[in-house]
């Protein structure tokens, strides 16, 4: 029953970013379960969208079991605060996806945000970290975002860019990763170069977002 569920399940990179959707729709999985975890009926879910079927939702439910994966209490806190964030980031920021999936080398990836900046034409991957940075925070981010451009970047689109927001009680530390080339080669600073100034969030707006984050 439930392999029958998932197969009205899609997962298309050029379609809504690779987001899993209802087959032949552009409605994605985790929009149907919100409005389920927020009270919705499937009942009322079919009123609004009348296009799907009550198997679809059930699909949806079906699919959210199987790849259930747990935020972490940061990222529940970011995620409280994110909407604002984009606002004062001036719009160009737009949220896509959270712990969205990658498998690299047979090894499973998880991405805590996934956003879309609407002016530089690219994904922005956000790893959140709490306690102490470690070097392998920038290896996985490194090794994972050519992955990413292969299965969700369009040919119209920009190399992605990776921001590590790593987070305790004394600091915030933050890196960005930056192509240097559409090969997938990237390097990593502290500091944003020139042409991305005004376009990614800088430290101390960083640290503003998690302030108060224990």
């Amino acid at each position: 029953m439930t392999n029958n569920l998932l197969s009205r399940i899609s997962i298309d990179p050029n379609i809504c970013f690779g987001k899993p959707c209802i087959k032949g729709h552009r409605i994605w999985v985790s929009l149907i379960l919100d409005l389920l975890a927020g009270g919705e009926t499937i009942e009322t879910i079919l009123e609004a969208y009348p296009s799907i079927e009550r198997d679809d939702i059930l699909a949806c439910i079906a699919y959210g079991n199987e790849n259930k994966q747990d935020a972490t209490p940061l990222e529940k806190e970011v995620l409280k605060r994110l909407f604002p964030f984009l606002k004062d980031m001036g719009g160009m920021l737009v949220f896509t996806n959270t712990q969205y999936h990658l498998k690299v080398n047979n090894e499973d990836f998880f991405i805590d945000l996934l956003l879309y900046h609407r002016q530089l034409k690219c994904l922005v991957a956000i790893d959140l970290k709490i306690g102490e940075f470690v070097p392998d925070f920038l290896n996985k981010m490194q090794l994972y975002l050519p992955a990413l451009d292969d299965v969700s970047q369009l040919p119209d689109e920009n190399p992605s860019i990776g921001i590590i927001m790593c987070h305790s009680r004394n600091e915030t530390i933050l890196k960005y990763a930056i192509p240097e080339s559409d090969k997938g080669i990237y390097k990593i600073v502290s500091t944003l170069p020139q042409e991305f100034k005004n376009q990614l969030p800088e430290p101390e707006q960083v640290a503003r977002l998690l302030e108060g984050i224990e």
